[in-house]
């Protein structure tokens, strides 16, 4: 409960503000703390081994796409400062929170993360770091990352030995 009403006070404050550094700064700052949001909920739904280990290589699997992605298109941003526009990683990142959460547990605790995601996506427009389709490309980047490796039925086990890292996955049909 303290995280949410701490996310509902960054949130509000940026609402009000007017400056274009504060909307960025609110933007950043929730896209920071919603990965610590859906771990709070995972340690409190008791979901630590398969609800951590699918957020966690979900999250790591979409923020390396995006990486991927913003080498090969490479656009520039509407500000001009780079050509790694497109996607959006922070709003890739905010969705694929939101989405986990969703998901994994419910719309209602998913609700605000949501709209989280979407002030992030608006931050990342306002501030001229990124168009419109980057910030909808990484929503629905996240949306179809999420739909892979976040199920209730799916099992996913991250073995790790002196020299080398294996996956496991398991998936039940029934």
């Amino acid at each position: 409960m303290r995280t949410l009403i701490i996310l509902l006070t960054v949130f509000f404050t940026s609402l009000n503000a007017n400056s274009l550094k504060t909307i960025e700064k609110t933007g950043d700052a929730l896209q920071l703390v919603l990965p610590f949001y859906a771990v709070s909920l995972v340690l409190y739904n008791d979901d630590l081994q398969l609800g951590l280990n699918q957020f966690l290589l979900g999250l790591v699997s979409t923020q390396a796409g995006v990486e991927i992605l913003k080498r090969t298109i490479k656009e520039q941003r509407p500000n001009k400062s780079n050509n790694l526009s497109f996607p959006s990683g922070h709003t890739t990142a905010s969705f694929y929170v939101a989405n986990f959460i969703h998901k994994r547990y419910n719309f209602a605790q998913a609700f605000l993360p949501y709209i989280f995601a979407s002030f992030v996506a608006f931050s990342r427009i306002r501030t001229k770091k990124h168009y419109f389709h980057d910030a909808l490309a990484g929503a629905l980047f996240a949306y179809t990352i999420n739909n892979l490796f976040t199920s209730k039925k799916i099992k996913c086990d991250v073995l790790m030995n002196s020299n080398k890292i294996k996956l496991q996955f398991n998936a039940n049909f029934d």
